[in-house]
């Protein structure tokens, strides 16, 4: 994990398929390269897809989809 003394973001990366990025939505569209909206999207299609986490992933990602 990766978080700067002022802890004005965080940047998790994993050996899996994807990483986490919290900050601002100016620097995490920067980071992803897209629109935070877009990068929703595709993660709710990346974790339908995991049959063995689909239910918990999909139930995360709509809690915070308001965010």
């Amino acid at each position: 994990m990766i978080i700067p003394d002022d802890r004005e973001f965080a940047i998790v990366c994993t050996t899996g398929d994807y990483f986490l990025v919290a900050g601002n939505k100016q620097f995490v569209e920067s980071v992803l390269g897209k629109s935070v909206h877009q990068a929703r999207a595709e993660f709710e299609e990346f974790a339908t897809n995991l049959t063995w986490e689909a239910e918990r992933l999909t139930a995360v990602s709509r809690k915070y989809s308001g965010m």
